[in-house]
């Protein structure tokens, strides 16, 4: 139990079941893949609004998102990605267990910087930088690697 507790701390994720860790081969060197869905709470939600709604089909399959990166090794979260319907935005991708991916990404980020002796006036300087020091973290994998190995 400690160990599931640790990764999720280490992962950012919230809300969120982890069903599996490896180091997969990828290049020169190994990216870490964290293997999660959401809990049964989260489950079946709009991923814009965040209500319950039924659902429409399993979208695409699986899919990788980048996750903030353990020294060296990149990490990504793998996890399903069903479609829901719902009745204020139609059919879309479901909030699932990395609906807040982004958002805590970033709040670690700024963390990092906090405790780096950044103070809050450089930090907002930075503000914009941030993203693109993030260079993409929490958003989808690109191409999908719907079955394949990450970059």
């Amino acid at each position: 139990m400690r160990a599931v507790r640790v990764w999720k701390a280490v992962l950012g994720v919230q809300h969120t079941v982890i069903e599996g860790v490896d180091l997969e081969p990828a290049g020169a060197g190994e990216v870490l893949v964290a293997r999660v869905r959401p809990t049964r709470s989260r489950t079946g939600r709009c991923g814009r609004c965040g209500r319950r709604g039924p659902g429409y089909d399993q979208g695409q399959g699986r899919r990788r998102w980048r996750g903030l990166d353990l020294g060296t090794i990149r990490v990504y979260l793998e996890a399903d990605a069903p479609r829901v319907e719902c009745p204020e935005h139609g059919v879309r991708s479901g909030r699932g267990a990395l609906g807040s991916a982004r958002v805590a990404v970033h709040r670690r980020l700024r963390g990092h910087l906090r405790v780096a002796g950044v103070s809050r006036r450089a930090e907002r300087a930075l503000g914009a930088a941030a993203g693109h020091l993030a260079g993409g973290v929490g958003d989808r994998d690109p191409g999908g690697h719907r079955g394949r190995r990450a970059p």
